[in-house]
């Protein structure tokens, strides 16, 4: 299946066949189509993801091409229009915020940061914390009192209190405790609902801190699409919102819904199922992430004597479109029996 982005290309394609179909009866302005057809191309949206090439990372778009230079220490995906990035040695490097030109709109200062979400993100100047909040102007939000953040979703971040933060609350912007309420363990608020931990045993609150889903699993993810992946026993299921099981509990693993698919794991390898549960990239990853803009990020094992003769790597990550083909990773020799290449080679200079 087509996304949403080469269908648009496609619609631009169809477009310029016509104009050079009518182009000679007169009927149309030629120079008003073709004005028109540009702007429909430089509004194609482009998405950026995390490479590395040689020892530094830079970011390639969905089509694999090269647009940001290799030239950080790590960095990680985009979020609302910044990423993160390290600068300088590997152990001693310090954390920024980059945009989608490249240019460095947070000075890296920080040792610990996470990606921005609802307009803030989570910073600390320790390893070990505490951590607090910065706008994407970088200016302190919140005071770094916190241990264990996570992004904001629907106006509450998920916090621990004190060094180790052993207790969760949800807290807003202005650094109100929803309902006052502590929990063991608890995830980000989804679709107004969120998994909290009592007892051993996972439920769902809503925005009250009312529990509407009786907490009766062993553990329990945030809701995407309507549905949230629960364990039972020592399985995985999916629940809707009603708290019933509408995927039964059949996986080693689970993750939430993006883009219309969920990661699953099976038989210690990991794939993509949609909402009906069904393997739509079968199992054969051992690491996988969530699509994001049409990709994801994955991990390969091929141990084959060639490489082990060569001491090569033997366990490889790349990024794969969703009909399950490799779209920049692994060179071809590098790929097992089983996997797809949907690279052009200019893609692997």
């Amino acid at each position: 299946m087509l996304n949403r982005h080469y269908m648009k290309f496609a619609g631009i394609l169809v477009a310029m066949i016509f104009v050079l179909v009518i182009g000679g009866c007169g009927s149309t302005n030629k120079d008003e189509v073709d004005a028109s057809i540009k702007s429909e191309i430089n509004n194609v949206k482009e998405y950026l993801f995390p490479v590395q090439q040689g020892s530094k990372y830079g970011f390639i778009n969905q089509r694999g091409e090269m647009i940001i230079e290799p030239e950080y220490t790590f960095a990680k995906q985009f979020s609302e229009g910044l990423a993160e990035v390290w600068v300088g040695d590997f152990f001693t490097a310090k954390l920024g915020f980059i945009n989608e030109e490249g240019e460095m709109v947070i000075e890296p200062q920080y040792e610990l940061v996470k990606e921005f979400s609802e307009g803030l993100a989570a910073f600390s100047h320790s390893k070990s914390g505490p951590w607090g909040y910065i706008d994407k102007n970088g200016e302190v939000v919140m005071e770094a009192i916190y241990s264990r953040p996570q992004p904001f979703s629907e106006g509450y971040t998920l916090v621990g209190l004190g060094y180790f933060g052993s207790r969760r609350r949800f807290v807003d912007r202005n650094g109100n405790v929803l309902a006052n309420k502590e929990f063991d363990d608890a995830r980000s608020f989804a679709e107004d609902l969120a998994p909290v931990e009592i007892d051993g045993m996972w439920g769902y609150i809503n925005k009250e801190a009312e529990m509407v889903i009786v907490p009766r699993f062993n553990d329990a993810w945030s809701f995407s699409d309507g549905l949230a992946a629960v364990q039972v026993k020592n399985k995985y299921g999916f629940i809707d919102k009603t708290g019933e099981l509408v995927i039964k509990p059949k996986f080693s693993d689970a993750g939430v819904f993006s883009e219309g698919l969920c990661v699953a794991q099976n038989k210690l390898k990991y794939g993509f199922i949609d909402k009906s549960g069904h393997w739509v990239i079968k199992p054969k990853f051992i690491m996988a992430g969530e699509f994001n803009n049409g990709l994801a990020l994955v991990t390969i094992m091929n141990i084959s004597l060639k490489i082990l003769w060569d001491r090569g790597d033997f366990m490889k990550s790349g990024y794969i479109n969703k009909q399950g083909k490799f779209i920049w990773g692994p060179n071809a020799s590098e790929i097992p029996e089983g996997f797809e290449a949907g690279w052009e080679e200019r893609s692997k200079k």
